[in-house]
């Protein structure tokens, strides 16, 4: 699970209109050159699903395949990603056949997970970077600071008992929030569970279309995906 941050955009528009959801329709097709002179396209894209949700929904209908998922933070949940929910219905209140799913993802995990990779102290350079390890461009500082927005606080609850939350420390926190929904996208392709020879292949750009499928959250939930390259 090293990491490498590659990129961070912002489309300026109102997303009420359609002009910025052709902007991002555009930029999600880019590709990431590597040094070895090979292009990487994005294979799996994350987008937060909790804020004009008719338009989120009709924008990831609307992409080819299904290299495009809709989210929304489930605070409590323990599992990175969970089993999606369709979220268009018919007239009787039956689910669409093929409508758009949303899959939830446990914000709080992820998050705990991310500021404890940030805290690993640089290895020595006779070490190997220990798992985890995250790499960043020169971003500015202000996407720092959105990276490091939140804080986990611990309150008693009127029965007693702890609770813990992320509560903001900033009013920006848009880099934590896309840091995180990257980090569910990675999770469903499977990479959490692939073994060294899979990446071997992945890094060389061998892997046969059949085993470019992600690894099924649960049984018959997992849509077939097209096939990418993925980086490490």
């Amino acid at each position: 699970m090293e990491s490498w941050s590659l990129d961070y955009q912002v489309l300026a528009g109102d997303t009420a209109q359609p002009a910025v959801w052709r902007e991002l329709s555009k930029f999600i097709r880019s590709e990431f050159g590597r040094g070895d002179g090979q292009r990487l396209p994005i294979r799996m894209t994350a987008i937060d699903s909790g804020f004009r949700s008719q338009e989120v929904y009709r924008w990831v209908r609307g992409q080819a395949g299904n290299r495009v998922i809709a989210v929304k933070g489930q605070e409590a949940q323990t599992a990175i990603i969970g089993t999606p929910g369709r979220v268009e219905v018919l007239r009787n209140g039956k689910a669409l056949r093929g409508g758009v799913k949303v899959w939830p993802v446990g914000v709080s995990t992820v998050k705990s997970e991310l500021y404890g990779w940030l805290r690993r102290p640089m290895p020595d350079e006779a070490d190997e970077l220990p798992h985890g390890w995250c790499h960043f461009p020169q971003h500015g500082e202000e996407w720092f600071r959105q990276l490091c927005a939140e804080r986990l606080t611990n309150t008693i609850d009127r029965r007693g008992y702890n609770r813990f939350e992320w509560i903001k420390t900033r009013p920006r926190n848009e880099a934590l929030d896309c840091r995180v929904y990257a980090r569910a996208a990675a999770a469903l392709t499977g990479a959490d569970r692939w073994s060294e020879d899979r990446w071997d292949k992945e890094r060389n750009g061998g892997i046969e279309r059949e085993e470019r499928r992600p690894a099924p959250v649960q049984q018959d939930e997992t849509p077939a995906r097209s096939g990418s390259s993925f980086w490490d």
